[in-house]
């Protein structure tokens, strides 16, 4: 018999494996063009706010959207891996998104302007 600790950490697991699945779906129907200038524009929002949302850098570079409307998830996700931002535990209603809560991201690379 299963402990409930086990379940849920069996059910973490597989809900992690889930989002990485569907992630790499989502990178994969991106445009490369198109994921670079994202990157590019991540990395100037990151630069320009202290914290930021989605909605944000579609608002601040004027990035254009997508084929696929999530290809900016992927995004982000690299820009952690290169130490320009990290995930808060906070959500922001998004705009964008008819006011759902997007992750607030902190800049580790904000430039204050003088």
């Amino acid at each position: 018999m299963k402990s409930q600790s086990g379940d849920r950490q069996l059910a973490l697991k597989l809900a992690g494996q889930a989002r990485d699945v569907a992630l790499d779906r989502v990178e994969q129907a991106s445009e490369p063009d198109w994921e670079g200038k994202a990157f590019v524009a991540v990395r100037k929002t990151a630069e320009a706010f202290r914290e930021f949302i989605s909605d944000d850098v579609w608002s601040h570079t004027g990035l254009e959207k997508p084929r696929e409307g999530r290809a900016l998830g992927p995004v982000f996700l690299h820009a952690v891996r290169a130490g320009w931002i990290r995930k808060t535990d906070r959500v922001r209603p998004s705009v964008r998104s008819h006011l759902s809560g997007k992750p607030v991201w902190e800049s580790l690379i904000y430039v204050e302007k003088p």
